[in-house]
């Protein structure tokens, strides 16, 4: 047992070691403890080589089934070391082929189960082309898009464009693409009154959302923008949401999917090139309708630096 047992610790340990720095910061970020972490992360995402070193002990065992043999135990190492011994090759040969098999079946068992956690999750910093991310788009059950500050959220209308449901954080113009639906029963519009849905003054939305309102807010600035909302939902409402789509059966994911294609290639959402070239054409129209030329003009030399302070005396 001591000779078999190092490979198994050794691609256990390995495989711990060598968990995906990103995989393990996102648990930490959500909120995971110590043994969450090495149980719900750690663990299944070394399983394929942590299953690598059991297939190893499993082989070194059974390759010293032979020379237990030689001190006294019984099996099929005994048989084998009979058959040597005696000069018997059908004893020897059919033990042989006794253990050949089951070192067969012990391998293909901890391969296949090694192969079921292979991959569970994957971290991708690759460039994909448009394709491939449609690939994506389509096979996945869902779309999870829970940034803050964020502002239309470009692939959440990529998603609904591919029938994949969402779940979202309640924040900027993602706010649109859920649809909310006011007192009157039309598509929410901000307004002076209620300017964000983000504290769920509406409820009701459209069936491929299945929104995360946030539960903290604060306003981040910079100079070159002065100030935008800082909306941040709870990781526990997130994981709720997650396992509310996960009970779903396939069908019914797919057809909440394909309600939000539905409703962005209609007229309302409009979310296709040929209605967006459209409103652009409106919109110049209508500038030019409107549009009235300037009667005094400022001219100023570009070329002429005055830096980027007035200096001034200070008085005391």
């Amino acid at each position: 047992m001591a000779y078999a047992i190092v490979p198994a610790t050794r691609y256990s340990e390995h495989g711990l070691r060598n968990v995906s720095h990103e995989a393990i910061e996102a648990a930490e970020c959500m909120g995971c403890t110590r043994w969450q972490l090495l149980m719900r992360v750690k663990i299944p995402m070394a399983l394929p080589e942590m299953m690598l070193g059991l297939n190893q002990t499993i082989m070194f065992g059974i390759s010293m089934l032979v020379i237990a043999a030689l001190v006294g135990t019984s099996g099929l190492g005994q048989m084998v070391y009979i058959g040597l011994g005696d000069g018997d090759f059908g004893v020897g040969m059919s033990a042989g082929v006794g253990m050949a098999v089951i070192a067969i079946i012990a391998d293909r068992m901890t391969t296949a189960w090694s192969k079921k956690y292979e991959e569970n999750i994957v971290f991708s910093h690759a460039k994909l082309s448009r394709t491939q991310l449609n690939w994506l788009y389509n096979i996945a059950d869902v779309q999870i898009l829970i940034t803050s500050n964020e502002g239309w959220g470009l692939t959440f209308t990529e998603a609904m464009l591919s029938g994949t449901p969402i779940i979202s954080n309640v924040t900027g113009g993602m706010q649109d693409q859920m649809r909310f639906v006011d007192e009157n029963g039309k598509w929410f519009t901000p307004s002076a009154d209620v300017p964000s849905n983000h504290r769920g003054t509406y409820k009701e939305h459209g069936e491929w959302v299945f929104p995360v309102y946030p539960t903290s807010r604060s306003i981040q600035g910079s100079p070159q923008t002065p100030y935008i909302f800082d909306d941040r939902c709870a990781w526990e409402d997130v994981c709720d949401r997650i396992k509310e789509i996960y009970e779903l059966t396939n069908e019914e994911r797919k057809a909440k999917g394909l309600k939000g294609r539905e409703w962005a290639l209609s007229d309302e959402a409009g979310f296709t090139a040929e209605h967006q070239a459209q409103r652009v054409m409106e919109s110049f129209d209508e500038l030019f309708s409107v549009w009235e030329p300037r009667e005094d003009y400022e001219i100023v030399n570009a070329t002429e630096y005055k830096g980027r302070f007035l200096n001034h005396k200070i008085t005391y």
